[in-house]
């Protein structure tokens, strides 16, 4: 019989991610529209990891079927993901993009690896009015041309 002893590094509990979205107004994804997205890396162990983002265009049919871009439209190594949500897919005929569905994988130090998914839907922004005149309209009580663009 053999006696001894042997060493054994703790166990690290496996860490975890969750995708939260950013304050108003950047909370709400508008086609055309600044979306902003963050990572909330729940390490065991305050330690450092690394972030790999990936968002695709999806459009969701009246019927139920989701058909989502090959390539992504972002991709990001941030622990937040800024970018434009875009207006049509890049499918052959275009459709309006009505979700998103964005992918995230955080490495801690060890080579541990978290993951999370969300479909997030993507809706038409709140209208707009911006109202102006010419600049070379400063006379007083005379007719002036005023311009306005709705979006």
């Amino acid at each position: 019989m053999l006696t001894g002893c042997f060493y054994l590094d703790p166990i690290i509990l496996r860490p975890g991610v969750t995708i939260n979205r950013a304050a108003p107004p950047y909370d709400a994804a508008y086609r055309g529209n600044p979306f902003i997205l963050l990572a909330d890396f729940d390490n065991p162990k305050p330690r450092q990891g690394r972030y790999d983002w990936l968002a695709f265009a999806c459009h969701v049919a009246d019927d139920g079927t989701e058909v989502c871009d090959d390539s992504d439209f972002f991709s990001g190594v941030d622990a937040t993901a800024v970018f434009n949500v875009p207006v049509a897919t890049m499918a052959f005929p275009p459709a309006l993009v009505n979700r998103l569905k964005v992918k995230l994988q955080v490495h801690d130090d060890r080579g541990a690896i978290a993951t999370a998914e969300e479909n997030i839907p993507v809706g038409d922004g709140p209208p707009t009015v911006e109202l102006g005149t010419l600049k070379t309209s400063v006379a007083v009580g005379v007719p002036i041309d005023l311009f306005v663009k709705y979006g």
